[in-house]
C-alpha cells in the first residue's frame, strides 16, 4: 500500500488503521523515537541473502527476501519483525530445481485487506513473470505465471490498484528480438485480464521497473530506453489507461550522460515525480552520478521543475521515491562514499523541491564492506524503515559474507537522536559526538555519531575500561557520519569513550555497558 493511495482513498478502515499504527509506536513517541541497525544470516556461510521489499504492518515489519540454495537456484522467504527489529519467524515458499526471485526494489505492495501481492519471476528452463498473493498471515494464497515457452519474461513491481486489481510490470523479448516493456492485469483472485507490451522491437532495449496510480486517471509504468547498443539507458515514462491503451510516452535524455531508470511517485496531492540518477562525470571506466527528482505533467509527461541532489557519487542508484507522513518525500538508494564502501542513502525533499537533510548510513565500518539499500518506506512514527543487503570483507572471520540488512531511522534519517542538528548548534548543545544506545548491552550495536567538523579534527576513536585501560581503537575515516561498534566480549560495567587526535582528548562520553 502505497502512502499516496491511503490518502487518495479516505478510507474509514484505512485511517482507522493509522489510528492502531501510531498508537502502536506510542512508546517512541513518548521516550524517543526507536531506531536500529541489524543484520540477518550467518556470516561466512556461503549462503548469499538479499532483501529486496520491506512493508509496514501494525505490530512490526514485513521484510521479503531472496537467499541461494545449494544447487544455486533461488529461494524466496519472507521473515516478519518486531518493532525493535527482532525476527519473530521465517517462512520460504520456493525450493529447487526450479528458481524464485523477487522483483528489483521494492516489488512488494501491502493492500487494501492487509495482504501482499508480489512481482517476480520464475525459472524453469526459461524465465517468467511470476505474481504472488499472500494472506495477512504471511501464508502464499496463488501464484500465477505469464509469459512464452519461447521466450525471455521478467516481473519486476505489483501495486494493487484503486479498484482491486492488480496490475504487474517487467519486460520481456517476445520476439526474440530486443526487449519491451510487458504490463498485465489480474483480478485479485489471480484471473489474469490482460497483457500489453510498449516499446521499439527495431530499434532499443525497453524495460520496466516500477508502477504507479492515480486513481481514475490511469497507470504511470517507469522505466528506462536504452539509447545505444550495449551503452546508457535514459528514464522513461509511459502513461497507459486500465485497458493498457498509451496515453503518452517520455523519455527524459535531456542531458550529456543517461543514467538508470525512473521511479514513479503519486503523491497525496495528484502530483507527479519520479526519481533518477544523473550522470556527473566519469573516471576511467567508472560513473560519478547525482540525484535526480523531476515533477512531471500528468496529461502530456512534461517536466515541470527538475532538481539534483548530492555530491557525485561512484554508482548511484536511486532505487525508490516515496511519499512520507508528513506530505515530503524521501530519495533513497545506494552510493560509495569517500572511503571506497559502498553505502545507503536517504534524502529528505520538501514538495518544492528544496532537500531538508541527506544522510549516508551502512551495518559495517570495515574498510571495503558494501552496502545496498533497495527499500525505504515511512513509519507513522515518521521514521523510516529499509532494507538491502551488506557484503563484509576481510579481515572479518569466514568472509566474505553476503547478509540482509535492515535498518530503522528517526525522521531526521539518523541512527543516534540528534545527529541531523548543524555543526555549530551541535557543538554547542550536544557536543561534537553522539552515542547511542547508552546504556548498551552486550551483543548489540553501539551508533557513535561524529560531526563533520570533528571528523576533520579527529584521527581515532578509542574505549577505555574502569581501569583505565584501551579496550578498542577505531580509525575516524572523515565526514559526517555515524561509526557502528558491535559490543561484543566487553565486561558490564563504565567505559569511556573519546575522540583522539595525537593522543589528545578532544570530546569524551560516559558509556555504560550491561
Amino acid at each position: 500500500m502505497r502512502i499516496s493511495q491511503l490518502f487518495d482513498k479516505h478510507n474509514t478502515s484505512k485511517i482507522l488503521l493509522l489510528v492502531l499504527l501510531v498508537f502502536s509506536f506510542c512508546p517512541s513517541l513518548l521516550n524517543g523515537q526507536i531506531t536500529w541497525n541489524k543484520r540477518y544470516g550467518v556470516p561466512g556461510n556461503g549462503h548469499p541473502e538479499v532483501a529486496r521489499s520491506v512493508e509496514v504492518v501494525e505490530d512490526g515489519y514485513v521484510v521479503f527476501f531472496l537467499d541461494e540454495n545449494a544447487d544455486q537456484t533461488n529461494r524466496n522467504n519472507v521473515m516478519k519483525l518486531d518493532l525493535n527489529g527482532d525476527s519473530v519467524f521465517t517462512k520460504s515458499w520456493s525450493v529447487s530445481p526450479n528458481t524464485y526471485y523477487l522483483g528489483w526494489m521494492d516489488p512488494v505492495d501491502q493492500t487494501e485487506a492487509g495482504e501482499f501481492v508480489l512481482g517476480g519471476g520464475f525459472r524453469d528452463t526459461i524465465n517468467y513473470a511470476c505474481l504472488t498473493k499472500w494472506n495477512s498471515e504471511l501464508d502464499t494464497l496463488w501464484t500465477r505465471k505469464i509469459g512464452n515457452p519461447l521466450n525471455w519474461t521478467v516481473g519486476r513491481d505489483a501495486v494493487e490498484l484503486a479498484d482491486g486489481t492488480i496490475a504487474l510490470v517487467g519486460y520481456s523479448d517476445i520476439d526474440n528480438l530486443n526487449l519491451q516493456i510487458m504490463v498485465a492485469l489480474f483480478e485479485s483472485n489471480g484471473d489474469h485480464i490482460w497483457t500489453n507490451y510498449y516499446g521499439d522491437l527495431e530499434s532499443d532495449e525497453d524495460y520496466g521497473f516500477a508502477l504507479a496510480e492515480m486513481p481514475g486517471d490511469g497507470i504511470y509504468i517507469g522505466g528506462a530506453k536504452e539509447l545505444n547498443l550495449g551503452g546508457n539507458n535514459a528514464p522513461r515514462i509511459i502513461k497507459i489507461d486500465y485497458e493498457g491503451e498509451m496515453m503518452w510516452d517520455m523519455t527524459y535524455d535531456d542531458f550529456e550522460h543517461n543514467s538508470g531508470w525512473a521511479v514513479p511517485l503519486v503523491m497525496s496531492n495528484d502530483e507527479i515525480l519520479f526519481g533518477a540518477a544523473e550522470f556527473d562525470s566519469e573516471v576511467g571506466m567508472t560513473d560519478y552520478e547525482v540525484t535526480r527528482l523531476i515533477r512531471i505533467d500528468p496529461e502530456f509527461g512534461s517536466i515541470i521543475w527538475e532538481n539534483t541532489y548530492g555530491e557525485p557519487n561512484e554508482n548511484q542508484g536511486t532505487f525508490n521515491v516515496k511519499e512520507d507522513y508528513s506530505n515530503y518525500i524521501i530519495l533513497s538508494g545506494s552510493q560509495h562514499n569517500e572511503t571506497g564502501q559502498a553505502r545507503g542513502f536517504a534524502r529528505k525533499i520538501a514538495p518544492d523541491g528544496t532537500q531538508i537533510w541527506e544522510r549516508g548510513f551502512q551495518y559495517s565500518d570495515i574498510l571495503g564492506s558494501l552496502h545496498y539499500n533497495f527499500d525505504t518506506e515511512p513509519t507513522p512514527d515518521g521514521g523510516y524503515v529499509g532494507c538491502g543487503y551488506m557484503i563484509t570483507l576481510p579481515p572479518e572471520p569466514n568472509s566474505p559474507s553476503q547478509d540482509i540488512w535492515v535498518y530503522k531511522l528517526d525522521s531526521m534519517g539518523c541512527f543516534v537522536p540528534g545527529c541531523g542538528v548543524g555543526v555549530e548548534e551541535f557543538r554547542r548543545k550536544e557536543g561534537l559526538m553522539k552515542i547511542g544506545p547508552n546504556p548498551v548491552a552486550n551483543g548489540d550495536l553501539l551508533n557513535v555519531y561524529i560531526s563533520e567538523l570533528a571528523s576533520l579534527q579527529a584521527h581515532s576513536l578509542a574505549i577505555y575500561d574502569a581501569q583505565g585501560r584501551m579496550v578498542k581503537k577505531i580509525q575516524v575515516h572523515g565526514g559526517d557520519s555515524t561509526i557502528i561498534i558491535p559490543i561484543d566480549g566487553f565486561e558490564t560495567g563504565i567505559y569511556m569513550i573519546n575522540l583522539e587526535r595525537n593522543n589528545q582528548v578532544l570530546e569524551s562520553e560516559r558509556l555504560i555497558i550491561q
